[in-house]
């Protein structure tokens, strides 16, 4: 049996020799290490600073997209959900911007009419031969702006909407209808038909809005139909399809100016009716929230004007024809006319 032995002073000297010997080699490695990963960092953070730097350089008016052709696949998804942000504060803001410009070049002029009648009331009154004040020409003003500033609002309150946020619910046509029917004024001096048929009973839609887009094109047609002429209101299904029309008899509109019936503020010259020119623009948009097709044809007999409302996948049943009729609602299939 051999046995070596060392004191333990030498074992540690040796140790104290390897240390030596190692230390600066691995303190020269650490730092090319820490140098290797900041550099490696600041690599992997440079586009990420650049499109901060993009985004902060952006004006509060521009609100064009941030992505570029450089973009890191890792940050794509996120700039990508940035840039459709934008997109929506965008199309906001111009909504707001065509709301505000458009609210301001119409009702300028019913405005300037209004003090014109109250300027010719104040010297009517200072004159000693005055004459009877035109009270009903104001009152006609005052409805007119009414009607002008309701139908601005209706389109700021649409402007923003999303079809995939709208509420839909089952829409019982003969209810809507009937409520239509007995909603007719009386004012309509001039002995015109008003007729309604359910023939397809239920759609899918937003009762609300349905029903503005309803009456804004009965109002339409009654407005600017002949003078004892004929409004129809119809509703029929083609298999997944349901129309929604509303057509008249009246004098039509010439195929140059159906392309721009939806347009704002348009008005088909001649017709010697005033209206906001908005009525449409609203149906318009309603049509679009629920997906629906808006299209113009020939009226009734190949005249006048026919507004179709189509929604595609739509469920329509019960068949049933009613007419403008009493303060009870429409309950009987005939035709009802107008006082």
């Amino acid at each position: 049996q051999v046995q070596i032995g060392q004191p333990w002073d030498e074992r540690l000297e040796l140790l104290d020799d390897i240390a030596e010997d190692l230390a600066w080699p691995m303190a020269g490695l650490l730092l090319l290490l820490a140098g290797a990963c900041w550099f490696a960092i600041r690599r992997l953070l440079e586009p990420i600073e650049r499109t901060a730097g993009r985004i902060a350089a952006k004006s509060p008016d521009d609100l064009s997209p941030v992505a570029s052709a450089d973009e890191p696949r890792e940050l794509l998804p996120i700039v990508r959900a940035l840039d459709l942000v934008l997109g929506r504060l965008g199309r906001a803001l111009q909504a707001e911007r065509r709301f505000t410009a458009d609210a301001a070049h119409e009702l300028r002029t019913p405005l300037a009419a209004l003090r014109m009648r109250i300027q010719l009331m104040q010297r009517q009154q200072a004159s000693a031969s005055a004459a009877p004040v035109d009270l009903q020409g104001l009152r006609d003003e005052v409805d007119r702006c009414t009607a002008l500033t309701e139908s601005l609002l209706a389109l700021a309150r649409l402007d923003p909407e999303r079809p995939e946020s709208l509420a839909r619910e089952p829409v019982d046509l003969e209810v809507l209808f009937g409520r239509l029917a007995v909603a007719r004024p009386a004012v309509v001096g001039d002995g015109t038909t008003l007729r309604f048929d359910a023939g397809a009973r239920v759609v899918h839609a937003h009762p609300a809005l349905l029903e503005s887009a309803l009456r804004n094109l009965i109002d339409n047609a009654l407005r600017y139909g002949a003078p004892g002429g004929r409004v129809e209101v119809g509703a029929t299904a083609f298999g997944p399809t349901l129309r929604i029309a509303v057509r008249d008899d009246g004098p039509g509109v010439a195929d140059a100016d159906r392309a721009r019936l939806t347009e704002r503020f348009f008005r088909v010259l001649g017709t010697g009716r005033q209206g906001s020119g908005l009525g449409l623009s609203i149906v318009a948009r309603i049509a679009a929230l629920h997906g629906a097709a808006l299209r113009f044809e020939r009226g009734l007999d190949g005249r006048g004007l026919g507004v179709v409302l189509e929604f595609a996948g739509a469920n329509a049943s019960h068949q049933k024809t009613f007419s403008f009729g009493d303060s009870n609602g429409p309950t009987h299939p005939t035709e009802g006319t107008h006082p």
